[in-house]
């Protein structure tokens, strides 16, 4: 299956702002974090190469990388999800049989996606407090990058954050909430109640 990281720049320009359904913003939005985490990656690996032996740049190096592939993963599982969603869309509804399917097939598909949006969140959170834990390690001269790398982090997690917002709406106002609608609803919820608790104890 084609990779939306693999894909040139122009190419996923050309796509991201074509009228196909995807990719869409939530895709967009990991890839940006995506971006956003190989700018703290390079900041780091400089570093490291004037102070090799930085314990704590060599234990965030792994850690780092790997949430970059996540948010990659994340990129394409949000492509799947809206093409579900847009499969749904289109599904027929002559009969109270294809309505029913069709609402579950929109569910699910909402679902999906808001799943997404929090797993990128949870990334992105995590990139940025790897990369906060070393900022003092990193070069004077690699602070620019960064910083850069933060603030595209924060972008990512805003647009996330929408986008769940929008998604748990959807979910909330279904006719019949499957359980794992609600299993998604009550993440949501945890979710949020860290990032709120997170944010008052930074004020």
């Amino acid at each position: 299956m084609e990779r939306l990281k693999d894909l040139s720049i122009e190419t996923l320009f050309e796509r991201a702002g074509s009228t196909a359904p995807a990719p869409g913003g939530g895709a967009v939005t990991a890839l940006c974090g995506m971006l956003g985490v190989s700018l703290i990656l390079k900041a780091l690996r400089i570093s490291l190469r004037h102070a090799p032996d930085t314990a704590a740049l060599l234990a965030a190096e792994p850690v780092l990388e790997g949430l970059a592939q996540a948010l990659g993963q994340a990129a394409d599982a949000d492509s799947a999800a809206y093409g579900a969603y847009i499969a749904a869309v289109r599904a027929p509804r002559t009969t109270d049989q294809e309505t029913t399917l069709r609402r579950k097939q929109l569910e699910a598909a909402a679902v999906a996606a808001t799943e997404v949006a929090i797993d990128a969140i949870e990334h992105v959170d995590r990139a940025s407090a790897e990369a906060r834990a070393i900022g003092a390690l990193i070069l004077p001269r690699m602070a620019a990058d960064l910083k850069a790398g933060l603030h595209l982090l924060a972008a990512a997690r805003a647009s996330a954050e929408a986008r769940s917002t929008c998604s748990i709406a959807s979910i909330a106002t279904s006719v019949a909430a499957t359980a794992a609608a609600s299993s998604c609803l009550r993440r949501s919820v945890v979710s949020w109640s860290v990032v709120r608790g997170a944010r008052t104890a930074a004020i």
